[in-house]
């Protein structure tokens, strides 16, 4: 039985998670297993089969998945649900006796902001008490604050 084919066994019926969850690990895993193979193949390696893709899986390969999401823009959500995905791949690998080594245990998941706007209303806080002791006038406090918020809209849309 092939090793993604087993891991859903091992989800369904040990696990038991939902079919929605089954679902999603699925394409979780298919999608990190593409990418990997690709990535590995691109260094010069030659996969021949999900399970000889195994043996390569390592700190690094997760990391560099980990960075390729975040340069992709991919929202938080997705990749967090990515890597659990792939901590539970490990955890089922190392049952299995196929892995060692935890490959996810130095990668984290991205914290989750509360509020992504805060710290940036927090800055345009202090600026805008600093401009007031400045003692500008109203319309050019306004202006600059108007700017500020802009800047940091621009910065937020990556510089578009």
């Amino acid at each position: 039985m092939e090793i993604t084919a087993q891991f859903e066994h091992y989800l369904l019926h040990t696990k038991r998670v939902s079919s929605k969850t089954l679902r999603n690990y699925r394409s979780d895993l298919k999608h990190f297993m593409e990418w990997s193979k690709k990535h590995i193949e691109n260094a010069g390696a030659v996969i021949i089969s999900p399970h000889h893709l195994i043996s390569h899986i390592s700190p690094s390969l997760i990391g560099k998945y980990k960075g390729f999401h975040l340069e992709a823009g991919v929202p938080r959500a997705t990749l967090n649900r990515r890597l659990s995905t792939l901590r539970n791949f490990s955890r089922f690998l190392a049952e299995l006796g196929l892995k060692t080594e935890d490959p996810t245990e130095i990668v984290n998941n991205l914290a989750k902001d509360k509020n992504p706007n805060e710290k940036i209303e927090k800055v345009i806080a202090e600026f805008k008490k600093h401009l007031e002791e400045e003692n500008l006038s109203k319309s050019t406090l306004k202006n600059y604050i108007s700017d500020t918020r802009q800047f940091f809209s621009w910065v937020q849309e990556g510089g578009r």
